[in-house]
């Protein structure tokens, strides 16, 4: 995602903003860590491949999560140092939004409606800090720093920022002046802890005070937050928009455009439009675009929900194992998250019918009639993950009979509710004698005790936990053991994080494994390269640029091995420029003053650079060359000299390479002649010398001339 520069250069100068279009800088953020440290996004694909697996398994959290707050407000002015009414006004909205309390709720168009979620989520500004004290969760700090941006300094007393409180028990808010058009940023689960949390600029920030204008009810807060939660923008962050954003319910969508200001041209929409939103080239299948998403670029007043799918993903963060699940055990809030527990269920009459009799395995339970609710959960039998079992319910009259109707419930995924799929195992059709039905325990219910409900009412029953007037409920135990041992093919496969040579191939852990074997080719091969890995997963390395790989795995059990399932074919990116270095360098034509340097021409190469020194020398003389040779002139002769060159290409440079040393030409020793002279020529000297063309003709000139 690329952060809009919606500023004139005045208003960045000046440190003072007013924001027209939502900007988001978290990608960006993301993308920057991951440069610094591959490792973060293998810690992100972890957590999805971790989301992916709780999200297939229909588990839920039913206690409601409360997330303690730390509010760091970082100013360099009294207008930036925020009201603490601001603040709590902020915490509003995000128990508000976060629980589908939102006033604006009720917008939701009748298209989302069955999709709009309460998440489940509050928060609290903490009133414990770390070290067991009261406090406000407020920790304000006077800064130097005029104008802080998404590299986190803001995060660092030794940066001008303000150091967070312990990120695996508190959600630390920081609220700053942020520069260039950007409301906010947060940083994935994942990531460094001594950086986790959520950014945002103090003029969007909460409902009062300095929050301006359309960015002025606190949901730039509630947006950043559902990154910090592991939501991705709505519409995925692909150039060109129908990216995916890893979430079922939501559609995929368009986006507005840049070029006439609707969006950011990555798949989210500025603005508050009109439902229902359909862009030109809208993304297959897509009737409507959920611009009043949270996770959209939408106003703050135009966007007013979270999708069922996203609070899964939400809710995963805080299962056993999940990234953020150690917030559950942090007493910031003053005590822990409540324990989750069964609803209540009973009739208020058993005066003239009851269950009396109950059979299912080794249970054969007879019964009188027990108030209207019998809690049996003492009792219990054992069934076998992926077997049948026949169950039979005897209804028992005082007097008259009357027309009875049984369900069955168990509670397959121990959540404390008996709502998921496939949890109502059995409905009766109106009987007034012994009833008798069967269900299958499905195969990849965990093993362990989980509690069945039986309902016997006289009429229909609309659901697990209901209060009515005649019949009765009784609750007992079943203990789910093991399937008969199978080697199941693994799932889900994906292939990320491909490079130019390398590629992260996982999928779904398959219980008995001992092992996976993993086969890849390139496309145009036909024989497989075979690995074993104990993971449910496998790095791919020494892959050849530019080049379309096939793979499979299957799963290996003591038992035996399953089927290859066969992943998506992936295709290497190209391999990044090289700039080589020179080679087989040489030296000729040397003279008494010159010498020609040359070297083998290196593709991709723009120029050379050319260093030389005499060898007693500690500086060395630069020279470009635009070819692969250069005639070096005004040496000294007889003088021993060194060289190096090195090669500058577009994506820079290469290393030197040192030629051999070369010594220039000694010039030729100038012989000298005799002296002859007279010392006297007072009264004779050579008046005239005739030779071919010399004809001399001189007087005395001192006893020698040099003619």
């Amino acid at each position: 995602m690329k952060k809009l520069l919606i500023l004139s250069l005045s208003l960045l100068l000046s440190g003072s903003f007013s924001f027209g279009q939502r900007s988001c800088g978290t990608t960006d953020h993301h993308e920057k860590l991951v440069k610094q440290n591959p490792q973060i996004q293998h810690n992100l694909d972890q957590i999805n491949h971790f989301t992916e697996q709780y999200v297939k398994n229909g588990v839920k959290n039913k206690a409601v999560v409360t997330i303690p707050v730390v509010v760091h407000v970082v100013y360099s002015n009294s207008t930036q140092n925020v009201s603490t009414s601001q603040i709590q006004s902020q915490i509003a909205v995000l128990n508000e939004d976060f629980r589908k309390l939102n006033s604006d709720a009720s917008s939701v168009p009748s298209t989302f409606a069955s999709l709009a979620a309460d998440c489940e989520i509050n928060f609290c500004l903490a009133s414990v800090d770390p070290n067991g004290n009261p406090t406000s969760g407020i920790v304000r700090k006077s800064t130097t720093t005029t104008l802080f941006t998404d590299d986190d300094r803001v995060k660092s007393n030794s940066t001008g920022g303000s150091t967070p409180w312990n990120t695996s028990e508190y959600l630390n808010l920081w609220v700053c002046n942020l520069g260039t058009g950007l409301l906010g940023y947060a940083q994935f689960p994942g990531g460094p802890a001594a950086t986790d949390g959520v950014v945002i600029n103090y003029t969007a920030f909460g409902t009062t005070g300095t929050a301006q204008s359309p960015f002025n009810l606190g949901r730039t807060t509630t947006h950043e937050v559902g990154h910090w939660l592991n939501i991705y923008h709505i519409g995925g962050d692909q150039y060109g928009g129908c990216g995916n954003d890893q979430v079922s319910d939501t559609p995929t969508q368009k986006g507005g455009s840049t070029s006439n200001g609707t969006g950011n041209g990555y798949g989210q929409n500025y603005g508050c439009p009109s439902h229902p939103l359909v862009r030109s080239g809208e993304c297959s299948g897509t009737t409507a675009e959920m611009f009043m998403n949270y996770m959209d670029y939408t106003d703050d007043a135009c966007m007013y929900m979270f999708t069922n799918g996203q609070k899964s993903r939400m809710q995963a963060l805080f299962a056993a194992g999940g990234a953020r699940a150690s917030l559950l055990n942090s007493g910031g809030c003053g005590g822990g998250t409540s324990t989750p527990s069964y609803c209540a269920a009973s009739s208020s009459n058993v005066s003239y019918e009851w269950i009396s009799n109950v059979t299912l395995g080794s249970i054969n339970n007879n019964s009188t009639a027990n108030g209207g609710y019998s809690d049996y959960t003492n009792i219990s039998t054992n069934l076998s993950a992926g077997s049948a079992y026949s169950i039979s319910l005897t209804p028992t009259y005082s007097g008259s009979t009357y027309t009875e109707y049984f369900k069955v419930y168990i509670d397959y995924n121990d959540d404390k509710d008996f709502e998921d799929a496939g949890e109502l195992v059995y409905s009766s059709a109106g009987t007034t004698t012994t009833v008798s039905g069967s269900f299958t325990v499905p195969s990849g219910t965990s093993t362990g005790a989980k509690r069945m409900r039986i309902i016997m009412k006289d009429g229909s029953i609309s659901g697990p936990c209901i209060s009515y007037t005649y019949g009765e409920v009784e609750d007992y135990t079943v203990n789910i053991t093991a399937a008969a041992p199978t080697c199941n093919a693994p799932g889900s496969l994906s292939a990320s994080s491909i490079t130019h040579e390398s590629a992260y191939l996982d999928w779904a852990t398959v219980s008995g494994a001992s092992s996976y074997t993993v086969q890849y080719k390139t496309s145009a091969a036909s024989t497989w390269t075979s690995a074993t890995t104990t993971a449910s997963n496998y790095s791919l390395s020494g892959l050849s640029a530019s080049t379309t790989y096939n793979w499979r795995v299957r799963t290996n059990c003591s038992s035996g091995n399953s089927s290859y399932v066969t992943g998506s074919n992936f295709t290497t990116s190209s391999a990044p420029v090289v700039c080589n270095a020179p080679s087989g360098l040489s030296t000729s034509a040397i003279g008494e003053t010159t010498a020609t340097l040359s070297w083998n021409a290196v593709s991709g190469a723009n120029n050379y650079t050319v260093q030389i020194k005499t060898s007693s020398s500690s500086s060395w003389s630069s020279l470009s060359a635009s070819s692969n040779s250069l005639n070096v002139t005004g040496l000294t002769a007889g003088t021993t000299y060194n060289w190096k060159v090195n090669t500058n290409c577009s994506s820079g440079s290469s290393a030197s390479t040192t030629g051999s040393n070369f010594t220039t030409d000694t010039p030729a020793p100038v012989s000298n002649y005799c002296t002859a002279s007279s010392s006297n020529v007072s009264y004779e000297w050579i008046s005239n010398v005739t030779l071919g063309s010399i004809n001399n003709n001189s007087t005395a000139n001192g006893g020698y001339s040099d003619y």
